[in-house]
């Protein structure tokens, strides 16, 4: 739908595609079709295990799960799209 509006790829266009090929054991083409996923996976596993685990690291949880955070994510996020769509 991204595309549509915009005319640009959104940034996970390719994931599904990079994903497939990741997993079938070809990285140069994953690579290909998303960089991206590259390292939104390991930083969503990451956060994911800070979220789970917040009562054994208290102190890791207040640390990055914070507003700022989130809004240094997003702005990656948006870096990401613009970089990508006009290199």
């Amino acid at each position: 739908m991204f595309k549509t509006v915009t005319g640009w790829d959104c940034p996970g266009c390719g994931s599904q595609r990079a994903l497939h090929a990741l997993l079938t054991g070809h990285p140069a083409e994953a690579w290909h079709f998303n960089p991206y996923l590259f390292i939104a996976v390991p930083v969503a596993l990451f956060f994911g295990f800070v979220e789970a685990s917040q009562t054994r690291f208290p102190a890791l949880h207040r640390a990055l799960i914070r507003p700022a955070t989130f809004y240094i994510l997003i702005l990656l996020t948006v870096l990401w799209t613009i970089a990508r769509n006009l290199l």
